[in-house]
Parts: C-alpha cells; structure tokens; sequence
C-alpha cells in the first residue's frame, strides 16, 4: 500500500498532471455543449422537447396516437392550402403554423410511428427466424438452427410503452469526444510510470533488493489499474452531467431499442442499464490502452519513444471503429479501440458458433480484450528486465 500510494505522489505531484486533469475536464464539457448545441439548431429540438412535454410524453395509448394524427392531418390541410398567417400566432404550439407542421410531421409522428411499429416490426423478425428454423432443420444445419432459436430467444416480447424525446439520449450515446480525450489523459499519467525509474536509475537498485522489484512492479500495474478505473468514471459522470445540463436528456428508463439505431439490438436493457454495461466494456478498453502504454514505458528507453508507442491508440480512435453493418474482421477482435466506441458491437445480433454453444461477436471481442490484459500485466511483472538492467 506504501509503494501504491507512493506511485500516486509520485504522479500527481508534477503539475502538469493535475493542471492537464481539470484543463481536459473543462475541454470536454465544452465538446458536450457544442455537440448539443449543434444537433439542437437544426432539428428544432426545444419547440420538440417542449410540445413532447406538454401534449405528447407519456404512456403510448389510443388518445395519445389519435392526437398526433389529427394534428397531422390538420396542419398538413393548412399547409396544403396555404390558409394559414406567417405571422406569429400565439394559439399555435410553436409561435408559428409552418413550424407547428414540420415538429408534427419530421419528429412526433416520424418517432411515434416507430415506437407504435417496433412491436409489427419485431413479430416479422421472429415469423422469419422460425420459418429459417423449420428450413434448416429439413437441411440438417444444425449450427442455423441454433441461431434462429437465439434470435426467437433474444427478441421475444418486445414493445416500446412510452414515447419520450430520445435525441439528447442517442446523442449521449453516441458522445466519443471524452475517449479521445482520456486516451491523451492516460498517455500523459501512464507513460513515466517505468520509464522515469530509468531515467532517475532506480532500476539499477532492484537486483540487490529480492523483493523490491516485483513488490514496486505490482504497484505500479495496481496504479494503473487504479487511474484508469478512476479516469473513466470521472469523465462518465462529466459525460451524463454535462449531457443532463446542455440537453433535455431523458428516456433512459425504456428499452435499449427504443433509441432506433439500436432496434435490432441483442441487449434486453434500459438505456441507463446499457450506459453503464457500456462503461464496464469502456474501462476494459483503456486498461488494455493503459497497459500497452506502460508496457512501452517499461521496455524503451526515453520519454519520446514511449510517448510515439503511446499515440498508436490515438491513431487506432480515428480509424479503428467498423462502418455500421459491415462484419468483424480479425483486427477488430484485436483492436482495444471497438471496446471503448462498443456500442457498434450492440447494434445487431452478429452471432458466432463455437460447438453447440451460439455467442454474440461482442463476448469474443471483450474476451479478447481479457486476454491482452492479461498479457500486458504479465509482460509488465516479469522478472527479465529488471535482471538484465
């Protein structure tokens, strides 16, 4: 624990750690505005928000759904006629008929029929997997089979209750300005971790210390499990304050799906539920990122060579993540940069068959994501280096 806490001092007694730490804080909070701000602009999000407050937020039920559509069709006899003042009209939800027509016609009623449609949409989903099963199982496929019986599993009795504004949710969800940020964090935290016991020759000492080597290895790697953990819960509490302030955040007690680019999800959790399985995967992500960069620190010689092993994550964040529907190829198994950005890994069921047993693609990916812990934590323990020292 001495050799731990002293690993913290050690740290965050340099001042450009702590100064770094608030300055980025302060950086992402104003990339959280700006994001708001600009979806917010064009798609007319707060007369949205306010008239789904007022007349429409709430269970979805047959008064709800009549409304919406006799609103519609109202407006649009207005706007089709042009019967109607472009002057401001304070008996209209908006100010205005024109903007009344487009909140109804582009938001309400385009996301309340897909809340109202999920149930069809999903029953279509599951007629076809078991039509596939019936198909397959006259061919003999059995591995088919199992994942037909997988989808019916995964995808049975699902319906959206509840219409809720959801564009400051998918937003958030889709919010990666903090990762980029935190893998420069952690570059900056992590790569002297070893590389400045070289540079001071303190690693010259261990060989006459028996256990002082592997007792000072042991708190380092706890540090940087440490950090990391801590790094990515900060910036997930900056991420839902931030998001909870500068938008009308809500929904996040319905189903993952009712966010649409999730409709084909695998994940039977709440938006809030998913925010933090999300978080867990995230962390896994930057502890591999972590160690990698303490493994360069622990192997080169010199702050600027661990500095460049240290951006190849960074790189990885701009050009690492698989275009939407496109399949997992081998170096996305590998690359700790889908960990962070997951949810693209939650987007659709992409099975995988390993013997009679059917797992999502996701479980191979943290799985993998495991392993390289695992292999980092050891490379950076391991007794050779410092006997060679």
């Amino acid at each position: 624990m001495t050799l731990l806490k002293a690993e913290f001092l050690k740290t965050f007694r340099k001042p450009y750690v702590p100064i770094a730490f608030f300055v980025l804080t302060a950086i992402n909070l104003i990339g959280v505005f700006l994001s708001n701000r600009t979806y917010q602009v064009w798609t007319l999000e707060s007369d949205y928000n306010r008239l789904c407050a007022e007349r429409v937020c709430g269970p979805i039920d047959r008064s709800l759904t009549d409304f919406v559509i006799g609103e519609e069709e109202r407006l649009k006899g207005l706007i089709a006629m042009e019967s109607f003042s472009r002057d401001y009209d304070p008996d209209t939800y908006t100010g205005y008929v024109l903007k009344d027509w487009m909140v109804f016609h582009d938001y309400i009623s385009k996301n309340l029929k897909y809340a109202v449609g999920y149930a069809y949409l999903i029953q279509d989903v599951l007629r076809r997997a078991e039509a596939n099963i019936d198909f397959y199982r006259r061919l003999g496929n059995e591995s088919m089979v199992r994942e037909n019986l997988a989808i019916i599993r995964l995808y049975s009795n699902r319906n959206i209750a509840e219409f809720r504004n959801l564009y400051g949710v998918r937003y958030y969800l889709f919010y990666d300005f903090s990762s980029l940020i935190l893998l420069l964090l952690l570059l900056l935290t992590v790569s002297p971790v070893f590389v400045g016991e070289k540079t001071n020759r303190m690693n010259q000492l261990f060989p006459a210390f028996a256990k002082g080597g592997p007792a000072l290895r042991n708190a380092k790697i706890g540090f940087v499990f440490l950090v990391t953990f801590a790094y990515s819960f900060w910036f997930y509490l900056i991420d839902l304050i931030g998001f909870a302030i500068f938008s009308h955040l809500q929904g996040f007690s319905l189903p993952l799906y009712a966010v649409q680019d999730f409709q084909f999800t695998p994940l039977n959790l709440s938006v809030f539920q998913f925010t933090l399985a999300s978080l867990c995967v995230k962390s896994l992500g930057l502890v591999l990122i972590a160690l990698w960069i303490a493994a360069a620190s622990r192997f080169l010689s010199g702050n600027l060579p661990v500095f460049i092993a240290g951006l190849l994550p960074v790189f990885l964040y701009f050009i690492g993540e698989p275009k939407p529907g496109s399949e997992l190829t081998f170096f996305d198994y590998l690359n700790p940069v889908l960990l962070i950005k997951n949810r693209c890994l939650f987007f659709s069921f992409d099975p995988l068959s390993v013997g009679s047993v059917v797992i999502q693609s996701a479980a191979v990916v943290i799985l993998a994501g495991i392993a390289g812990v695992g292999l980092l934590v050891f490379l950076c323990k391991a007794d050779f280096y410092s006997r060679a020292a």
